[in-house]
């Protein structure tokens, strides 16, 4: 279960109009992290 910070976090990506402007390190952890959370 994502947290409401995590939430708002995606929901914020999602609505980027420039997301080539999104740092992929970043990107990649919080992807990461996510897949991490789900799995428990």
């Amino acid at each position: 279960m994502l947290s409401p910070h995590e939430f708002a976090t995606l929901m914020l990506v999602k609505e980027t109009p420039d997301r080539e402007d999104l740092n992929p390190a970043d990107l990649n952890a919080l992807l990461e992290y996510l897949s991490l959370s789900s799995r428990s």
